[in-house]
């Protein structure tokens, strides 16, 4: 299948230049075209590509199907231009795929990955590959899932993206290393899997390294949201949302030698009650400079709306720590329940979003950074005008200059969503 540029859309709401801006600036409202052609409710963090560049999906919209996009932000000079990559599930039964809701991984050459929660040859989700081919892009599907009875090979990669070795420092895809993904369903037991997809010389190979729930009461974890983290030494970290010893999710790590070797790090809910280490890890995991990991929940914390945790992986021997519980202020100002995976800068400062709170009631855009990213910053709250974002699912992508970029699932002019900028 080839689909070309088929919409270019000038948004003239940006007066500045990239480098100029110093506060909240929408760059694109979404479903300002005819049938929500340019897409709707976009999910995922925006990915660069280091050329100025941004790519990213909706999860509906794209006329005729109303089954999702991908589409390309950039900076022509004076302006910010949306342009339409791929539109999903145009012919009958979304041979593509449809509805994606992941983060895109860019390649070296330009090509573009991802993966689509549904449609597909049997209903149950894509991973994709989209290449410039000089004059437009050539969509392709790497695999399609559940291609067997019971799915053993995963099924629905709902939130879940591709992941790869370097793509924490910020290095692009080389195009011939392994990715890894995972699926909230299928496997041996129907909780989900971790996956790797490996280029070949004729078609990419999928093969399941990890089944959940297969040890006894799900202590190794079931129904996994996030995507992977992979470190500099191949080892794969991730969370999942039930399971764990107390039932409330777990983090992990994958271990390659002559074969896959599955350790769960911690348990959430270790201390009962409400949770006040955190509950329901729905974000990918960041990697920072010591090799410690970083991640939120959307639940618990010491007030049971969320929290940014960090572990020292060590096998049975890590320890875990909070880093920031939302709602300690009033009315939650600070924010609450944060969806999205956290970004970190080259000065250690940590930067992410919250889906509600603030003073807008509809999320935030937050920083932590000091000793031990001990001092909270509230940024921006969404909802505060008729035309601003709210509900930011998405997290944050970090260009040269310091500049964030992120995205709502609605709010903007025709509160379908909104792609931003914001300068700290």
């Amino acid at each position: 299948m080839r689909t070309i540029f088929a919409l270019t859309v000038a948004v003239a709401t940006l007066a500045a230049t990239a480098a100029d801006a110093t506060q909240y600036k929408p760059l694109h409202a979404f479903c300002g075209l005819n049938n929500c052609s340019d897409g709707s409710k976009p999910w995922a963090t925006p990915t660069g590509d280091g050329a100025g560049n941004y790519y990213g999906t909706t999860y509906s919209g794209g006329a005729p199907s109303d089954s999702g996009t991908v589409y390309r932000m950039h900076y022509d000079g004076t302006r910010w231009v949306y342009s339409r990559v791929h539109v999903f599930c145009t012919k009958m039964d979304c041979p593509d795929g449809a509805h994606p809701r992941a983060q895109l991984i860019v390649g070296t050459d330009g090509t573009l990955y991802g993966t689509a929660s549904d449609g597909g040859r049997y209903g149950w989700g894509t991973i994709f590959s989209i290449a410039p081919d000089g004059s437009g892009w050539t969509y392709k599907v790497l695999h399609h899932f559940c291609a067997k009875s019971g799915c053993p090979d995963g099924a629905r990669p709902t939130y879940a993206g591709l992941s790869y070795q370097g793509q924490q420092p910020g290095a692009l895809y080389d195009g011939t290393s392994p990715l890894y993904g995972t699926t909230v369903n299928g496997g041996s037991q129907n909780q989900g899997t971790v996956y790797t997809l490996t280029p070949g010389a004729t078609k990419w190979t999928q093969k399941v390294i990890h089944n959940f729930c297969s040890e006894a009461s799900c202590a190794d974890g079931g129904q996994v949201d996030a995507p992977v983290t992979v470190d500099a030494m191949g080892r794969v970290f991730g969370t999942t949302t039930v399971g764990g010893d107390y039932n409330h999710g777990n983090i992990f790590a994958l271990t390659h030698g002559a074969a896959w070797h599955y350790t769960s790090l911690y348990s959430f809910c270790a201390g009962g009650g409400f949770c006040s280490d955190g509950d329901g890890a729905v974000s990918q995991l960041v990697v920072d400079g010591q090799g410690d990991l970083i991640g939120t929940t959307y639940f618990g914390g010491a007030h049971a709306k969320g929290s940014v945790f960090k572990l020292v992986p060590n096998g049975a021997h890590s320890t875990f720590s909070t880093l920031y519980s939302f709602c300690a202020q009033a009315n939650c100002a600070d924010g609450q329940n944060p969806q999205a995976s956290v970004t970190l800068d080259a000065q250690g400062r940590l930067y992410g979003t919250t889906y509600g709170g603030g003073s807008g009631n509809k999320g935030t855009v937050f920083k932590l950074s000091g000793a031990n990213l001990s001092t909270f910053t509230s940024l921006h709250s969404f909802g505060t005008t008729t035309t601003s974002g709210s509900y930011p699912t998405a997290g944050l992508a970090l260009d040269m200059s310091g500049t964030l970029y992120g995205l709502t699932i609605t709010g903007g002019a025709n509160d379908l969503g909104l792609f931003y900028s914001i300068a700290p």
